[in-house]
């Protein structure tokens, strides 16, 4: 079972905490600071990811562009890995999210209980 999730986010502070709640949880976290990164850790470890966790207002490639490169990838192997938007934006909803082609999202901040509720539902 596909169980490390990749945390792409450009904040180096909540990367490192939410790197660090996981672990205290005994999931194993990969941290990627920028999208270009966060795509070839993917691509080097996609055997093992679950799951994506995605900040979508980055510098340079954004969640959304990341999400792109993903599914792009995944096609030919017939994979789909759950991708989930997590940004402190409120203009948007979950349903917006969904329609943009994510699985889930995560604002910004959420509790430990509601990120690991999220990440459960979308481990199998």
């Amino acid at each position: 079972m596909k169980k490390d999730i990749l945390y792409i986010e450009d904040n180096d502070n909540l990367r490192k905490l939410m790197i660090d709640n996981l672990n205290d949880y005994k999931i194993n976290c990969i941290g990627a600071s920028n999208g270009v990164d966060g795509i070839k850790k993917y691509i080097e470890q996609y055997d093992s990811i679950g799951i994506v966790l995605t900040d979508i207002n980055m510098v340079g490639w954004t969640g959304y562009d990341i999400k792109e490169h993903i599914r792009l990838f995944e096609f030919d192997k017939k994979i789909q890995t759950p991708i989930i938007a997590t940004t402190g934006m409120t203009d948007f909803d979950l349903y917006y999210y969904l329609e943009q082609g994510f699985d889930d999202y995560l604002p910004k901040p959420s509790t430990i209980d509601t990120i690991l509720e999220t990440i459960y539902r979308h481990l199998k």
